[in-house]
């Protein structure tokens, strides 16, 4: 679900720009280098391309369910896609251990011009440990 690990990624954007395809870009990896997300910002500035980052709370809390995730460094880069003129979303699912930093994490991408998605969820199997302790932040499931 990560475009970023497509080996050809860089052809497959190069074919949607050249055919002036709307894109969304969801990221949440963070093993590429910081040269590599600067390379592809500059092919998507100006182009109906949406980049959006999945970090699940401050930076630092983020590998709590994105098992290996570098939320710093991700933060980094995708303060970087916004200042270089790309459309930029935060993707916040909310979590147990991120529930009470909502507005810290809203305020944070607003200072630096993105956009910010806060995602309540119902999935809830196999990581009921991480369910929010308030139910304003998650979804029942009534069948």
């Amino acid at each position: 679900s990560d475009p970023t690990h497509h080996e050809d990624f860089f052809t497959l954007l190069k074919i949607a720009i050249q055919k002036n395809v709307s894109l969304e870009i969801s990221v949440a990896a963070s093993f590429r280098p910081k040269s590599w997300f600067t390379r592809a910002f500059l092919m998507t500035r100006g182009h109906d391309i949406e980049w959006i980052f999945g970090i699940d709370g401050l930076p630092a809390d983020s590998n709590k369910y994105r098992v290996n995730q570098d939320g710093e460094k991700l933060y980094d880069i995708m303060k970087r896609c916004a200042s270089m003129g790309n459309n930029t979303t935060w993707q916040y699912i909310v979590f147990n251990y991120n529930e009470d930093d909502v507005d810290k994490c809203y305020s944070m991408a607003k200072d630096i011009n993105v956009k910010f998605k806060k995602i309540i969820s119902s999935r809830w199997n196999n990581i009921e440990h991480l369910k929010p302790k308030s139910k304003t932040n998650y979804l029942t499931r009534d069948f």
